[in-house]
């Protein structure tokens, strides 16, 4: 079911494991919902990596940036947004930033999920 919270959207849906292609297919489909209704999420998740790999390191895992942006957006800015990240997003916002930045396409370890092979994940 989505749901709207003062420009945010946020989709609390579950997908049932294991994940079939259809069900890849749907969350990818969701994921390209919330991107395009939440510009400053990928706009954060850009900065963070970039904070990371300008303070040194050679690698990160994508969950821990999602957490900073959870806490950014909760906790430090004073904000009337509120949203949920759906750690489901989370492995293609690191997909497109592999994608956008090819440079440092093995700074996110990542796991193949379903699809990958059939077909380019959508991220743009």
């Amino acid at each position: 079911m989505a749901s709207k919270k003062k420009g945010i959207q946020s989709d609390s849906n579950q997908i049932p494991l294991p994940l079939t292609d259809a069900a890849a297919s749907e969350l990818e489909r969701r994921f390209q919902i919330f991107h395009e209704a939440n510009p400053k999420v990928w706009k954060y998740f850009v900065q963070f990596a970039f904070e990371a790999i300008n303070a040194g390191r050679t690698y990160l895992g994508g969950r821990l940036i999602a957490e900073r942006i959870r806490w950014e957006c909760s906790v430090v800015t004073v904000s009337e947004d509120e949203f949920k990240l759906n750690d489901h997003h989370t492995p293609y916002y690191v997909r497109k930033f592999r994608k956008e930045y090819p440079q440092y396409a093995n700074f996110f370890r990542v796991r193949e999920v379903v699809g990958d092979r059939e077909r380019d994940v959508r991220t743009d």
